[in-house]
């Protein structure tokens, strides 16, 4: 059913308010727009579907009362990959969920090879999901029966799936493990929306430039996201990064002009800032990344080190007790507890210290406790 008014929106509030779970999914438009909007969310409570057109209930007062739903601890939520999904309702109605599972998290923690939500209905419900509508531009309305029956089938499998994993999770012992990596999803920061003028430097092939072309890379980085938002354009598909990197290697304004790009009409206006860009690179110094050098450099390079030292044999200890317990590593130490060990190192002095460490686990201090505290010691 699609819900597209505040009084259908109220319906389906007192129907779900006695809920003990839902399956939620989240469409949004970020393929198609310089800043992601949420424009679809689908339900389910096992019996019923209900697709709510975000868009149709843009004010946020509106569409309170299920965000209300959907933080409501007394009912758990299953979703599939939730942190997209999570850190977009943070952004555009300012919460999202409490008590989540994720069966992709399961999928990871249980060593699926394939952990995609069409894989693993296929898997176990022996069912092929329709993918050709993943890169849909769900902001353009209306939606037809093609895209009410994609939108429905997201989410119908996900509380029969999350009844398959649960067990599997129990019967491998890893179900506090997952549970508690499902709770830190909760965490899951709203969706940024600051550009960030030092993104240039993770363009692939950034690295290869000389001191001139990262400049005007820079400068071109910039152009681009005022193109974009201008547009309502996401960055990549205004101008593709690999053009950006071959147009910052050129060495003159003629080569500029011979690639393929300038013959594009929306460039016409564009020259003279990319020319005046190019100018300006010129005599430029390289452009300044991360953090300068202190006094305290040599002593921060020791530390360094010896960091590195203990992550290298926790990472080495995870791989190998991953193969001895026929255990995915993801589940046994995920990176985020590695880099909280490395970060409380000097306070931890005995096992149950680990506990302290938000989202380590019990579980975890029984299985591991003492192996990594002897890793901590021999490290020290």
């Amino acid at each position: 059913m699609l819900i597209s008014s505040v009084n259908q929106l109220s319906k389906l509030i007192k129907e779900l308010e006695g809920s003990k779970i839902i399956a939620v999914d989240t469409e949004t438009n970020g393929l198609h727009a310089y800043q992601s909007q949420v424009c679809v969310i689908q339900i389910s409570d096992g019996a019923n579907t209900w697709l709510v057109d975000a868009l149709s209930l843009h004010n946020p007062k509106d569409i309170a009362p299920l965000i209300d739903i959907f933080s409501d601890e007394r009912i758990r939520k299953i979703l599939h990959g939730a942190s997209h999904d999570i850190s977009s309702l943070k952004h555009d109605f300012g919460r999202a969920f409490e008590n989540v599972f994720d069966t992709y998290i399961a999928a990871q923690y249980l060593s699926y090879a394939k952990t995609g939500l069409a894989d693993l209905v296929k898997i176990h419900f022996g069912i092929t999901l329709e993918k050709k509508l993943q890169k849909k531009n769900w902001a353009k309305r209306p939606l037809v029966q093609e895209d009410l029956n994609y939108l429905r089938h997201d989410v119908e499998f996900l509380i029969p799936l999350y009844e398959k994993v649960i067990q599997e999770l129990k019967n491998a012992d890893l179900l506090e493990e997952a549970e508690l990596e499902c709770k830190r999803l909760e965490l899951t920061q709203p969706l940024g929306e600051t550009f960030d003028p030092d993104g240039f430097w993770r363009l692939k092939g950034s690295k290869e430039l000389n001191d001139c072309s990262l400049n005007f890379l820079k400068q071109l980085y910039q152009l681009r996201d005022e193109v974009a938002r201008r547009w309502n354009r996401p960055p990549f598909k205004t101008i593709p990064d690999q053009f950006l990197i071959q147009i910052a290697s050129a060495e003159s304004k003629s080569e500029i002009e011979q690639h393929p790009l300038f013959s594009k009409p929306f460039m016409e206006h564009l020259r003279s800032k990319f020319f005046i860009a190019f100018e300006e690179s010129r005599n430029a110094s390289r452009p300044i990344r991360g953090k300068i050098k202190t006094l305290h450099s040599q002593r921060r390079t020791i530390q360094k080190g010896l960091r590195m030292e203990l992550e290298d044999a926790l990472k080495n200890w995870r791989e190998t007790e991953s193969k001895r317990r026929n255990v995915a590593s993801v589940a046994i130490l995920p990176n985020h507890l590695i880099d909280a060990i490395l970060n409380h190192n000097s306070s931890i002095a005995k096992k149950d210290d680990l506990l302290k460490i938000p989202f380590f686990g019990k579980k975890r201090v029984e299985k591991y406790g003492d192996t990594i505290m002897s890793i901590l010691m021999e490290t020290k």
